[in-house]
């Protein structure tokens, strides 16, 4: 059965089910196999199966998706474009357990529990084109534990790392955004946090960053290093990461806005979405997905959005990343107005 929906959501699905009239066409919520629930007129399916806990998500400016799991990070390639990668190809084998990715140019970050790694790498290639190094001079004693997020500013002069807390021998680090070069160099931290960052992303109207602070309670997504408005992620569930959607393929509600994914609780995990105008939150966040299982099988991790406008969920759990798409056949390509902004 359906969890309770928020009002503010149920109303937006009720509409979104009620769009066309009695000639309107619902395409059905779920056509894979023990996939999430989804609202009416979107599509779920397996994008991609037989994952080793897959966790951080990058989708590349050629479709390509990278993928970290256990034992390194795979790429993902949908040459058929319809919407399955038929493609799985080993990319990163010499990191153990990373955690985040980031590209810039033809250098491809990712860190792990030793640090931050640079490795050399050709947009559309099926390989690596170099070595991997280590390029992070982290603080404290031994370095913080990463909490895996990375995310690079607008002109990709700065790359911000998402740190967890430490309490060495002799000093405390507490959870932060680290900012550094892109070549390791001029580290500092950022901003402080409660707790670990869940995730790191850039706002796509404005380009500030953004975090989910898991130290307060309940988590809250907000502005790093910046005054404004925050939004208070209530529930049972832990949040694990975020994504802003930048694309124009989902109604306009959902456009721009960001999509927590938030992992266990009753129900196995869930998708919120908070709604966002002019670079800044509208409106509480909405229930958009969930029925990831409460018997643990399902476990959203990340969150990404393709090129052509879809959502992909890392689902931990069942090694699987979930495809969400917005198909309507009698749908208007702007059906619902924009959420008013709220003061």
């Amino acid at each position: 059965m359906r969890r309770h929906i928020p009002a503010t959501a149920g109303m937006l699905l009720a509409v979104l089910g009620a769009l066309g009239g009695a000639a309107a066409r619902t395409e059905p919520a779920t056509v894979a196999s023990g996939a999430p629930q989804v609202p009416p007129n979107f599509l779920v399916a397996a994008y991609a199966r037989g994952l080793n806990h897959p966790g951080a998500l990058l989708v590349l400016p050629n479709g390509d998706v990278l993928v970290t799991e256990a034992h390194g990070v795979s790429l993902l390639r949908d040459t058929h474009r319809d919407g399955v990668a038929d493609l799985q190809l080993p990319l990163v084998t010499e990191l153990e357990r990373p955690l985040g990715l980031a590209l810039r140019r033809d250098r491809l970050y990712i860190t792990n529990a030793e640090g931050v790694h640079a490795c050399v790498y050709l947009i559309g290639r099926a390989r690596l084109t170099g070595a991997c190094r280590q390029i992070a001079e982290l603080p404290a004693d031994s370095g913080p534990p990463l909490a895996g997020a990375l995310a690079f500013n607008r002109d990709e002069t700065t790359l911000y790392v998402g740190l967890d807390g430490h309490r060495g021998p002799t000093q405390a680090t507490p959870p932060s955004v680290y900012a550094l070069q892109p070549d390791g160099k001029a580290g500092h931290r950022q901003a402080t946090l409660q707790g670990a960052p869940a995730g790191l992303a850039l706002e796509p109207g404005r380009g500030q960053l953004w975090s989910i602070d898991t130290g307060r309670s309940p988590p809250v997504l907000l502005p790093v290093d910046a005054g404004g408005q925050s939004v208070a992620l209530e529930g049972d569930a832990s949040s694990v990461g975020f994504v802003f959607y930048a694309r124009d393929r989902f109604p306009k509600p959902y456009r721009g806005a960001a999509f927590v994914a938030q992992s266990g609780g009753a129900g196995g995990g869930r998708i919120l979405a908070v709604p966002f105008a002019d670079a800044r939150p509208s409106g509480p966040p909405e229930q958009f997905v969930d029925g990831f299982g409460s018997d643990a099988t399902g476990r959203p991790a990340a969150l990404a959005v393709t090129r052509d406008g879809a959502l992909l969920v890392a689902d931990e759990g069942r090694g699987t990343l979930w495809r969400i798409a917005f198909k309507c056949g009698a749908c208007t390509p702007d059906p619902v107005p924009s959420h008013p902004a709220r003061h």
